[in-house]
């Protein structure tokens, strides 16, 4: 039994020991990419050589280098692409919308005059019916 105990205050010391070295790694890394100006967590994670995991797993480093990564998780490059990129499918998504509204404006204005044609044929159509109205009063005899 008392084996089993040192084994484990072995390894309890060696994962102490293990802790120490990533936090060092990590303050390192920090103090270096801070020189270097903006960097990201992927950055962090390289330069230290700890995965994203060793960050959620301890809390208190995620907070400190929360502190120092970029927010947004780019460059200034790639935001540059990503805003030209952006930039470029609104121009697109634009001109699309105004070929759109073209030809909306075209089948209006056909409609409208299709609607101006019924409605010029519907009062030729009533002033035939009183023309025909009219000549069958004149030429039919009446049934008095």
């Amino acid at each position: 039994m008392a084996d089993k105990e040192n084994r484990m205050d072995g390894v309890k010391k060696y994962n102490a020991a293990i802790k120490k070295q990533n936090e060092k790694r990590v303050y390192d890394a920090i103090n270096k990419l801070r020189k270097e100006d903006e960097f990201t967590l992927a950055d962090l994670c390289r330069e230290a050589n700890v995965s994203r995991s060793y960050f959620r797993k301890n809390p208190e480093m995620r907070e400190l280098a929360d502190k120092y990564i970029t927010p947004t998780g780019y460059t200034k490059n790639r935001d540059r692409d990503s805003q030209d990129t952006i930039i470029q499918a609104l121009k697109k998504e634009n001109k699309e919308l105004k070929s759109v509204i073209s030809h909306l404006k075209k089948e209006k204005e056909k409609e409208i005059s299709y609607e101006q044609k019924y409605k010029d044929s519907l009062e030729e159509i009533k002033k035939l019916k009183k023309e025909i109205e009219g000549l069958y009063s004149l030429y039919l005899p009446d049934h008095n």
